[in-house]
């Protein structure tokens, strides 16, 4: 984003792929869940420093995807995931 933030128009967006994990403590999952709760932090930052260009940004924080990390879970884990109230985004 440092590099591509001078390329951007004001008024554009900014969409990042997030996961559930960033909200969820999930066994095994560790440092990606951290890796996906710095995403959502880094946005909120850029929210308030990018307010006066009127750039937007959002993290889009999808459930369990097919995917060979999720394909090595077993079924309880994808339910567990796919089952968490993301109802406290902010």
């Amino acid at each position: 984003m440092q590099k591509a933030l001078p390329l951007l128009k004001d008024g554009c967006s900014i969409i990042l792929n997030g996961s559930v994990a960033s909200v969820k403590g999930t066994g095994g999952f560790s440092v990606y869940g951290a890796s996906k709760a710095a995403i959502r932090s880094l946005v909120r930052t850029w929210t308030t420093d990018l307010k006066d260009r009127r750039i937007r940004s959002n993290v889009v924080s999808p459930g369990p995807i097919n995917t060979p990390l999720a394909n090595r879970q077993s079924a309880d884990v994808i339910a567990r995931i796919a089952t968490v109230d993301i109802s406290i985004r902010t």
